[in-house]
């Protein structure tokens, strides 16, 4: 998981280097809601980071799991708080909301399962969390790809 969530951050440090280069060239509002939404993910991101660590078991790994959800469902609310009036710009946030309110529900069920011992409900939650993860990739690229569009 960290190493997926620590490509996003990459990719969104550099779309924020990129706005802020682009600021003299064109839509000054463009670039500074792609730096709102470019912050709060980031700001967002390094925090989940602090809260997990490798690979915990039992009840470290439920606190573990507990906290990657508080700090998904944070992001979700963050970035929902950056003033967007682009169209396209508005999508991804909500996409990133979603995605972001799924990897926290997930996690949730994961949690509960684990600290329940539950073999097929930790295999159904492991499995909606793979899936909910998987979309951030895209969404990151999507709202690259309109940060670096004139």
């Amino acid at each position: 998981m960290q190493s997926s969530a620590r490509r996003a951050t990459l990719a969104i440090v550099s779309i924020a280097t990129l706005a802020w280069s682009l600021a003299g060239c064109g839509n000054k509002q463009k670039v500074l809601e792609c730096t709102a939404v470019i912050s709060s993910i980031n700001t967002d991101v390094e925090k989940v980071h602090k809260r997990i660590g490798s690979t915990p078991q039992g009840a470290a790994a439920v606190r573990e799991l507990e906290s990657l959800a508080s700090g998904m469902e944070d992001a979700a609310k963050h970035v929902g708080e950056a003033e967007v009036s682009f169209v396209e710009l508005t999508e991804q946030v909500k996409a990133y909301q979603t995605m972001a309110g799924d990897i926290a529900k997930a996690a949730r069920e994961l949690a509960t399962a684990v600290d329940k011992v539950d073999l097929e409900r930790i295999n159904k939650a492991e499995a909606e969390l793979k899936t909910a993860m998987k979309r951030e990739e895209p969404i990151v690229a999507a709202i690259s790809a309109f940060c670096q569009a004139p």
